[in-house]
């Protein structure tokens, strides 16, 4: 999108607010995407959140799932089948960008902070551990606010945030991604409006009536063992990058 495309998602910004902020994963393993940042504001903050490698694709392949980015609901499958994917066979069908189901690049994190810290300056890159946000949830959130040169204020609460989730409904999270034309969207506002749901899009309607929020599974623990050691290297190489001692990642067991 433009640049003036990609402003109107702040249109409600006004005098008082200091700063926005886009608060998009992707972004990290995407140079082209990274480049532009920097060419749209050489001075921008950018916030890296860290976790274990193998608990991250874990996580982001149950994200897929729900997204309908993914359709093979076994990980320990979906990982094999990522050199397939690679050379473009056996995406699955919803699949929206096939990087996305190339879990090892995922999981990759040094490669992403190299690529980060190698247009942005030590000042303008905040590295957060998400293990260090569960353990002072408050704490890291002052330190953050900090680091952008905001106010320090406590928030009420601080509660999860984008919990695990499963699909009760395929059908309705397609309906909630449809691009929908003028005649259909005015439909929606009338049936909206004799719901009572005038203050939500019907999109989240759809999303929240198809979603359930559920523990995840314990991946297994010798698979684990399987991705630990493929991701041994680049966690070796994270802990130099960050100065952060990394051993209990290299010893961690599931």
């Amino acid at each position: 999108m433009s640049d003036d495309d990609y402003l109107k998602a702040f249109s409600g910004m006004t005098e008082v607010h200091r700063m926005s902020v886009d608060g998009s994963v992707l972004y990290m393993y995407s140079d082209v995407a990274l480049k532009r940042i920097h060419a749209f504001d050489p001075e921008a903050k950018i916030i890296v959140m860290l976790r274990h490698p193998v608990d991250l694709v874990y996580s982001w392949h149950s994200q897929l799932r729900w997204n309908l980015n993914e359709d093979e609901p076994s990980f320990e499958r979906a990982w094999a089948l990522c050199e397939d994917r690679a050379h473009g066979r056996n995406l699955p069908s919803g699949c929206e960008e096939p990087f996305v189901v190339q879990y090892g690049e995922i999981g990759l994190l040094a490669k992403s902070l190299k690529r980060i810290q190698g247009l942005f300056s030590d000042d303008q890159v905040k590295v957060v551990f998400m293990e260090d946000m569960k353990a002072d949830t408050a704490g890291v959130y002052q330190d953050i606010l900090t680091f952008l040169d905001v106010s320090q204020f406590e928030l009420p609460e601080y509660r999860t945030v984008n919990a695990n989730t499963e699909l009760r409904s395929r059908f309705l999270m397609r309906l909630g991604k449809m691009q929908l034309g003028g005649a259909s969207k005015k439909c929606l506002r009338w049936l909206k409006g004799l719901l009572g749901f005038q203050n939500m899009s019907f999109r989240r309607i759809l999303i929240n009536a198809s979603t359930v929020e559920t523990e995840r599974k314990p991946i297994n623990s010798a698979f684990a063992a399987e991705l630990l050691e493929y991701f041994r290297d680049d966690i070796t190489e994270l802990s130099e990058l960050t100065g952060r001692n990394l051993d209990h990642w290299l010893h961690k067991v599931w």
